[in-house]
């Protein structure tokens, strides 16, 4: 039994990482559908670097944030060349929350905040990775970004051209763990609580 609360998935494009709503920074480099996704449609994109030097490759998505209000950002990403991806926050608190996570092994990075990282694995090289966002500003463009990085702590990198990693599945959510994928395409997703009636055990 997987019984949900109802929950908001704040990205308008969960899927689509080639609209206007990911912005595109370092030059980074969206192809779509060339892999499997956890749901078994070709429908998963290479986030790829061009070619660049001492520079952040990644999207970048938007969001308004409440003072004390904790957010959960995800993304399923599985390894094609590089070990590590960085997720990123800024806006929501003082300073930049940053996690590595290395989608070669399914582990944390050290560098960061891996106390606010959560990573999953869904098989087949699959991962969903994490970053809770505990918001002290109430702001209107907190940022969660998704950054190729080529080792645990690299906040630039240099790249040939040819690096790239496998994404889908991004999800936004106002608490503080990740529920269920909802996709979204074009605006925000809301999937109502789950309820479990005449299951003949009042716990349940």
């Amino acid at each position: 039994w997987l019984l949900e609360d109802e929950s908001t998935n704040l990205i308008t494009q969960s899927e689509l990482f080639s609209d206007a709503s990911w912005v595109k920074e370092g030059g980074a480099i969206i192809e779509l559908n060339t892999s499997t996704s956890p749901d078994g449609s070709i429908n998963a994109s290479y986030l790829k670097a061009p070619i660049t030097t001492n520079n952040t490759v990644r999207i970048s998505n938007t969001f308004s944030t409440t003072s004390s209000q904790t957010y959960l950002g995800s993304i399923f990403v599985k390894k094609d060349n590089i070990d590590y991806i960085r997720i990123l926050s800024t806006g929501a608190t003082a300073s930049t929350l940053q996690a590595f996570y290395n989608v070669s092994n399914g582990t944390l990075g050290s560098a960061g905040t891996p106390s606010k990282a959560t990573i999953e694995d869904f098989g087949n090289g699959w991962y969903r990775l994490g970053l809770i966002i505990d918001a002290v500003n109430s702001n209107s463009v907190a940022t969660f970004r998704i950054q190729l990085a080529k080792t645990d702590g690299a906040v630039i990198s240099n790249f040939d051209g040819t690096e790239k990693n496998i994404i889908w599945g991004a999800q936004l959510e106002q608490q503080s763990y990740a529920t269920s994928y909802i996709p979204t395409s074009g605006a925000t997703s809301t999937r109502l609580r789950d309820l479990a009636t005449d299951s003949g055990n009042s716990t349940l």
